[in-house]
């Protein structure tokens, strides 16, 4: 057991805990390593790889000691299974290892809107809800984003969706709407879930489980009842409006498989905005493919601060 990384997170986690508690605290959560030490093992004796270089950065990753994970009901032992799950399988994803604190570009959409991306990044308010997250960028402002992590259930590799976040910010209703218009009739929160779908389909994974409202890390009682409350968006609704089914297990799972309705579904003065519509899910599909079949460690990173 590397104590040393267990002494950094402690102190990172309750770094904002006054002089008085900080060692009881401290002290507890040295006696949650110790209990969960067989679970800990293969998460910190990490050798070099994604999971190592992340626990370096961000040793408050292991604030899942005392901190919900994806899922409100998940015990410790399955928090530290999801994450050590999840670089198991990035391992072999060399496009997707972005590291933390700067950007990658994952499909250019300037012939949709001057400056519209899809970014990959992993910022630190997503610490709960997933390991990478998916963005809807304009030049620098980041307007819709989507965390997740990469698993494997029985019945093969997954994608398990923690998060989905708008922007409050003055104006955002009426940029959503002209966004919405820009996407020929696709709202963004629609349109960042579907751009996930392209993503996990560039690496063969055919399903997604996405949260449901009431198991959302948020309603774990680690957190206050103010903290409840800033919770605004039902997340069930976003996961029925696209085709998801809930599971007893508190996911709604939904086909990364993009369904395009036929001409016939479609009525005639409509058929022209979803062609239009379908070509950008498309050129999307394409940018993640060859990114997928290259498989190149990222290059060229954006370092610019997000707004």
């Amino acid at each position: 057991m590397r104590w040393d990384l267990i002494r950094r997170a402690a102190a990172k986690v309750h770094e904002a805990a006054t002089p008085l508690r900080r060692p009881v605290r401290h002290a507890r959560f040295h006696l949650l390593a110790w209990r969960h030490r067989a679970d800990l093992r293969s998460f910190v004796d990490a050798g070099p790889s994604q999971l190592a270089d992340m626990l370096r950065v961000r040793p408050d990753s292991l604030g899942v000691l005392v901190w919900p994970y994806i899922h409100r009901d998940w015990l410790v032992a399955a928090r530290l299974a999801s994450i050590v799950g999840h670089y198991r399988l990035v391992e072999a994803q060399r496009w997707l290892h972005v590291p933390i604190g700067p950007r990658l570009q994952l499909a250019d959409l300037s012939e949709v809107r001057p400056g519209l991306s899809l970014q990959l990044d992993r910022p630190p308010w997503f610490l709960r809800e997933g390991e990478l997250t998916l963005n809807l960028f304009l030049g620098s402002q980041r307007l819709y984003s989507v965390a997740f992590s990469l698993a494997e259930d029985a019945g093969g590799p997954i994608a398990v969706i923690g998060g989905i976040q708008g922007r409050h910010i003055d104006g955002a209703k009426e940029l959503y709407a002209e966004l919405t218009k820009d996407l020929h009739g696709c709202r963004p929160r629609d349109f960042i879930v579907q751009s996930l779908f392209c993503l996990c389909a560039a690496i063969g994974i055919p399903r997604t489980l996405a949260i449901a409202d009431d198991k959302r890390h948020h309603r774990h009682h680690y957190f206050t009842k103010t903290h409840g409350a800033m919770v605004s968006a039902n997340y069930d609704t976003i996961w029925h409006d696209r085709g998801g089914v809930l599971r007893p297990d508190g996911f709604f799972m939904m086909p990364t498989e993009l369904h395009f309705r036929h001409g016939s579904e479609i009525p005639s003065r409509k058929r022209a905005l979803y062609r239009r519509r379908y070509e950008v899910l498309h050129h999307i599909q394409a940018q993640f493919s060859a990114l997928a079949a290259g498989n190149r460690e990222p290059q060229e990173l954006i370092h610019e601060p997000a707004v």
